[in-house]
């Protein structure tokens, strides 16, 4: 009976070892790989939204500048 008992709680040790070691390679390895993928995911929409914005800053520009000019023609 008492080597049923130190078998299992060997067995446990190493199951719970076992564990351990898995969730540290997941932390390690999977978690920052995802970091790394999500850093890039995130400077791409940056990107992406400053070059949307720099277009509606020239739209502007030259809708500004169109009317200004039919104003000054008009004055004139």
């Amino acid at each position: 009976m008492r080597l049923k008992k130190i078998s299992l709680l060997i067995f446990i040790f190493f199951i719970l070892l076992f564990i351990f070691f898995i969730s540290a390679f997941f932390a390690t390895f999977l978690l920052a790989s995802y970091g790394d993928l999500e850093k890039k995911y995130m400077e791409k929409d940056l990107t992406q939204a400053v070059n949307v914005l720099n277009e509606e800053l020239i739209t502007l520009s030259h809708t500004a500048s169109d009317w200004a000019d039919g104003m000054i023609r008009l004055n004139l």
